[in-house]
C-alpha cells in the first residue's frame, strides 16, 4: 500500500496558519492516509472536542486531502494482495471508522472468493500432507483466519481433492 505524499505550498494550508486540530490533522495526514472517522477519532484521542476534530475533518475533506471511498480502495487493494478474505477486510474497514455501506459496495467488486482460494491454498498447502487430517484442520484454520467463509474454503477444497 502506497502513503500518499502531500505537499502544502500555499500559506493559507500550512499547520503555522490553521487552528491545532488543523495542524495536528495534516501532521498525521503527512504520516499517512486516514479515512474522514478514523481522522476525527485520532483528533478526538489527541484532546481535541468533537466539534474541532468535526471542523478539521470537514476542512480537509473540502480541501480533497480526506476522501473515504479512495482510502478504503486503497485498503482492500493491499489486504487483497496480503491474501485476505472479505471478512477480514471488512472488519479492518470498519475498524478504521468506514461506513459499512462502503465497506459492502467495495468488497462486492472483488473477484469470487474460490478464485483467490485455489491459489492462495496451493501457496499455503506446499509441502503438506492434505490427507492428513491434522494438516487440512491446520489449512482450514489458516484460512479462517485470514476472513474467508467456511462454505468457500469448503468449495475450494472439494475443488482440491476432485482434481
Amino acid at each position: 500500500m502506497t502513503t500518499p505524499t502531500i505537499c502544502i505550498r500555499t500559506p493559507a494550508v500550512t499547520a503555522e496558519t490553521s487552528p491545532p486540530a488543523r495542524g495536528d490533522a495534516l501532521a498525521l495526514l503527512a504520516r499517512r492516509a486516514y479515512g474522514a472517522g478514523e481522522m476525527k477519532d485520532r483528533l478526538i484521542r489527541k484532546g481535541y472536542a468533537a466539534h474541532m476534530a468535526d471542523e478539521a475533518v470537514e476542512w480537509l475533506s473540502s480541501l480533497g486531502y480526506l476522501d473515504d471511498e479512495a482510502y478504503a480502495r486503497e485498503l482492500v487493494q493491499g489486504y487483497t494482495a496480503k491474501g485476505f478474505g472479505s471478512y477480514r477486510i471488512r472488519g479492518e474497514l470498519l475498524a478504521r471508522s468506514l461506513d459499512a455501506g462502503l465497506a459492502d459496495l467495495i468488497l462486492g467488486e472483488l473477484p469470487p472468493a474460490g478464485e483467490v482460494l485455489d491459489g492462495l491454498i496451493a501457496q499455503l498447502s506446499a509441502g503438506r500432507d492434505l490427507d492428513d487430517p491434522k494438516q487440512r484442520r491446520r489449512l482450514v484454520d489458516a484460512l479462517g483466519r485470514r476472513g474467508f467463509a467456511w462454505e468457500d474454503i469448503k468449495e475450494a477444497l472439494e475443488r482440491l481433492f476432485d482434481a
